[in-house]
């Protein structure tokens, strides 16, 4: 995904071992999915749109 060039992250992985194994990748992955669906709506998103989205994001 381009967005990972962009913006390189260094996600703490470390609350995923409290997962099972088999539910880790599922669950890194889902995040890295979200991230970048995230930034990629920044551009045509209004404030109050962008607030409700990091918010939402964070609580996850």
């Amino acid at each position: 995904m381009e967005v990972f060039k962009r913006f390189p992250q260094k996600p703490p992985f470390h609350p995923l071992l409290k997962c099972k194994e088999a539910c880790r990748e599922g669950s890194a992955l889902g995040k890295m999915v979200n991230f970048a669906f995230m930034v990629g709506r920044l551009p045509s998103c209004k404030l109050a749109i962008l607030e409700t989205y990091l918010i939402a994001f964070w609580r996850h």
